[in-house]
């Protein structure tokens, strides 16, 4: 005879067999453990979620960062600068001089280094007006370019030129600078050219306020996109307006400077597209996780039943 019904907590009130038939019981275990394996895969189900929009978002922000130090305005580089230290008075001023700091020339063989009448010589130069790193750390001297002598039409020196040449490979956004002061009977105007080859020169700018005391004067070529990452430019200063033959105009501190062409970056609008892309399948992708995710449970449940 079947033994004599008792209550059982754990079945939560229901009857039992007291001679261990224990089906009732087994299956309320199952589902209990059913419940807590669902419930732990929610859990991990939410981790894994906030995982991948963590990442996702350190993945935006580095993009975004990319992006924006990519655009960010360039610092720029000094290609070439001159500060005529140190060098010898006419009849020994030199016809040419290398850069000081980087690399380029400066040819003013044009203007006569002789002891009579010269138009080329040293002066007391400027260690402040437009100085520049590696550059003089004293006033030491400058380059002075005279009218010279007096002749039929006028000064000799008037219409002569310094011809500046140096690499832009790699850079562009050219912008010249210098300081630069006069006498009463020097030169007036100083009138800038470029080129790109040497022979054919464009004018650009013209300087004419000269003052007596060391200023600078900048000269920006910047939107001179021909000169742009050109192996070899040519800037073309030309003097002009001496009315005396010691009038003069003095240089120092030559610098040319320009930034370094970027890496490419992509469109903006493009760059966007992507990450929209990349969040749709993000999003994608979660979203038939959790459906893969219900199936299993849906299977497992029928399964028990």
């Amino acid at each position: 005879m079947p033994g004599p019904l008792v209550f059982d907590a754990q079945t939560h009130g229901r009857i039992v067999n007291n001679h261990g038939s224990r089906t009732d019981r087994a299956s309320v275990e199952h589902r209990r453990k059913l419940k807590m394996t669902a419930r732990l895969e929610t859990n991990l189900g939410k981790l894994r979620k906030k995982t991948i929009m963590k990442t996702l978002l350190k993945t935006v922000l580095v993009m975004v960062a990319s992006v924006l130090a990519a655009v960010q305005p360039a610092r720029a580089t000094l290609i070439a600068a001159w500060d005529f230290n140190g060098i010898a008075a006419a009849p020994n001023t030199p016809a040419t001089f290398t850069a000081t700091v980087g690399s380029g020339l400066m040819d003013v063989s044009a203007f006569n280094p002789t002891t009579s009448g010269n138009e080329r010589t040293k002066f007391a130069g400027t260690a402040t007006v437009n100085a520049f790193a590696g550059g003089e750390s004293t006033a030491g001297t400058a380059l002075a370019l005279l009218g010279g002598t007096s002749g039929a039409g006028g000064y000799d020196a008037n219409g002569k030129s310094v011809i500046i040449s140096a690499s832009l490979s790699g850079y562009q956004g050219l912008v010249l600078s210098y300081a630069t002061q006069g006498t009463s009977t020097g030169f007036t105007s100083q009138d800038w050219s470029y080129s790109n080859d040497g022979i054919i020169y464009t004018l650009f700018s013209s300087v004419t306020s000269i003052t007596s005391s060391f200023t600078t004067e900048t000269v920006d070529f910047s939107s001179i996109t021909a000169l742009n990452g050109d192996d070899s430019i040519f800037l073309k200063l030309t003097l002009s307006g001496a009315t005396g033959a010691s009038g003069n105009n003095r240089f120092d501190n030559f610098q040319l400077n320009a930034i370094a062409v970027p890496a490419a970056v992509p469109e903006v609008s493009t760059w966007f597209a992507g990450v929209g892309l990349s969040l749709g399948m993000i999003g994608t992708l979660v979203r038939n996780w959790r459906q893969h995710k219900s199936s299993e449970a849906c299977q497992k449940q029928a399964g028990e039943f």
